[in-house]
């Protein structure tokens, strides 16, 4: 995976602050939540292969990367429709990771 980060100022639409409330830029926003979440939680997740943890430990970080999974899902489900592609890979990827017997 590679990611670019993002500045403040592509976040912050230029103009009035009528723009900001558009459909497509409060797309672009819940999108780019909803990435960001999916993407600390993968990350978060890869990181419990690499480090040496007791159990206490691995079990504490496997639920913060569930937490903010769930947490893109939450979003997910509230804003956007379930036909998208962006919603069936982090639907998909928390079954796989976290609920394989749902």
């Amino acid at each position: 995976m590679s990611l670019k980060p993002l500045k403040l100022r592509s976040v912050i639409d230029e103009g009035r602050n009528e723009l900001q409330l558009t459909r497509e830029s409060f797309i672009t926003k819940v999108t780019n939540l909803v990435t960001s979440y999916f993407c600390y939680s993968t990350e978060l997740r890869f990181l419990l292969h690499f480090n040496d943890m007791d159990d206490e430990e691995y079990t504490k970080s496997r639920k913060t990367a569930e937490y903010w999974h769930s947490k893109s899902l939450e979003i997910l489900y509230a804003f956007l429709p379930a036909d998208c592609h962006l919603f069936g890979h982090i639907s998909g990827s928390y079954q796989k990771n976290f609920a394989p017997s749902k």
